[in-house]
């Protein structure tokens, strides 16, 4: 259960050949951009590029500022 005024989110970085899963307690109303960069993927993974055009919620594409 997350605190009053948070949400859990989980990004996710997925290749045909691996996935990275990063769970997180952020605040509620805060945007797919500042979840993507509190979940720190592009500093740990090597060659984590994602394409804003590409990035979804639920399956469903999305912009980041969503």
């Amino acid at each position: 259960m997350s605190a009053a005024g948070t949400i859990r989110v989980e990004v996710v970085f997925a290749l045909a050949e691996r996935a990275w899963r990063v769970p997180l307690v952020l605040p509620a109303g805060c945007t797919v951009a500042a979840a993507l960069q509190a979940s720190g993927l592009r500093e740990r993974v090597p060659g984590c590029d994602y394409d804003p055009a590409r990035v979804a919620v639920f399956g469903r594409l999305v912009g980041v500022d969503h």
